[in-house]
């Protein structure tokens, strides 16, 4: 290997191990509160935080347009401050469309297994919708100029302040409103600390105008033209069954069904996470210089799943008694959901990374219609338990068996794409 490439894959190594590094506390944090959270709070109010989360991610999803991509991989530094001003005025007109869900949702029924106290809250969707636009911005040019570090202590303060206080509320007994307002601080919370990185980084920027932005707002359409509907349409896919159970009249399970997948997926979510920042810059470079990311693509790879299957496995056998023992005994069924999920969250961990290889390789249009098709199949999987009446459980079992089979497809797919 030669010196250049050694310094790249040294360059590499480092930055993976400063996030994952620096986002240790945000990975602890979830599991040690656990006991405590489970005891606080039921698996209804899960069940009510899961039902907003679940709306609020599509518009936090559409937020800047996915134009926060672009700034990523734009190749001249000029170009990717003039997308900052753009990721502003999506935002804004993302944030303003948004307050069709509070309105569309105060003309339903919603008393139904007790979920009307989700009404006053969706009218927060909108704040969540413009805050996430503009984290997503922040985080993109954090990412462009390496401030891993940075990016590392903010998930760590963030991962601190919900806890903190999601424990204090339940504490004086708030219920779902606990949950769901220490969600809206940790997006404060976030939006705040990447807004004073995005000052001191602003300080040496060149300068821009509003004509350059609008130029670059064309040059890359193809992020909202399909990047955009993509990336909702992998929010609704992985939230399907959340819809599906409410369909169900099934709230309760809701609860546990978030709660299984949060402790289970967190630790494996967090490095993956880590991995996606530093894999889509290398790989990037990699892609642009030689038209072949195969090696970064294929080292990624390993590592993810080495790290992944063991406590996958371990969970996917000996969940249902470790939730009893370690939230209690209302949550031992959460362990059984946590074991039919298990083998697609380790697939997710490997896969999510590795998918960055379609936007490099400019395949927008290939990776929207494998998303579209994919969808087709989830919705399938988790409607069909609905249609039939079957048990609500049968809607996870579905809906695991249906993104596993996604996300094999796409690590094929993306392999093959790694080299132009």
């Amino acid at each position: 290997m030669s010196a250049a490439a050694t310094i790249q894959s040294n360059a590499f190594v480092s930055g993976v191990a400063t996030l994952a590094g620096g986002q240790g506390i945000a990975m602890a944090l979830p599991i040690l509160t656990a006991p405590i959270l489970g005891r606080l709070f039921s698996p209804h109010d899960y069940g009510l935080l899961g039902a907003y989360m679940s709306i609020a991610v599509v518009a936090a999803t559409i937020g800047n347009w996915q134009y926060a991509q672009a700034i990523v991989f734009e190749k001249r530094d000029e170009r990717a401050w003039a997308l900052v001003r753009v990721c502003v005025w999506t935002s804004l007109v993302t944030a303003a469309l948004a307050l069709a869900v509070p309105l569309a949702f105060a003309a339903m029924t919603l008393e139904a297994g007790g979920m009307a106290e989700l009404r006053p809250w969706l009218w927060l969707v909108p704040v969540s919708a413009f805050i996430s636009g503009m984290t997503g911005c922040y985080t993109a040019l954090a990412n462009r100029f390496t401030r891993y570090g940075d990016m590392a202590a903010i998930q760590a303060g963030t991962a601190v302040a919900t806890a903190a206080v999601s424990i204090a509320l339940g504490w004086y007994g708030w219920s779902a409103a606990g949950l769901l307002v220490s969600y809206l601080v940790g997006q404060v919370v976030t939006f705040a600390a990447y807004g004073a990185l995005y000052r001191s980084l602003r300080a040496q920027a060149p300068d821009t105008s509003p004509l350059l932005s609008r130029a670059m707002a064309r040059r890359h359409r193809a992020y909202p033209m399909y990047s955009l509907p993509t990336s909702v349409l992998e929010q609704l896919a992985a939230n399907a069954p959340v819809y599906a159970l409410g369909l169900a009249g099934a709230p309760q399970l809701i609860g546990l069904m978030s709660r299984a997948r949060t402790l289970l997926g967190a630790p494996l979510a967090l490095i993956g996470n880590a991995m996606t920042q530093v894999f889509q810059q290398r790989a990037a470079r990699d892609y642009a210089r030689a038209g072949d990311c195969r090696r970064i693509f294929k080292s990624t790879f390993l590592t993810l799943g080495g790290l992944g299957i063991v406590p996958a496995l371990v969970l996917a056998v000996a969940a249902p008694w470790l939730f009893e023992t370690y939230l209690g005994p209302k949550w031992r069924d959460a362990g059984d959901i946590a074991r039919i999920l298990a083998p697609m969250l380790m697939l997710q961990l490997v896969v999510s990374p590795l998918s960055a290889v379609m936007q490099i390789a400019g395949r927008q249009k290939l990776d929207l219609a494998l998303t579209i098709g994919y969808k087709l199949l989830v919705a399938a999987a988790v409607a069909l338990p609905v249609a039939l009446r079957l048990d609500p459980v049968a809607i996870i079992v579905g809906y695991s068996l249906a993104m596993s089979a996604t996300y094999l497809l796409y690590l094929g797919v993306c392999w093959r794409l790694a080299k132009r």
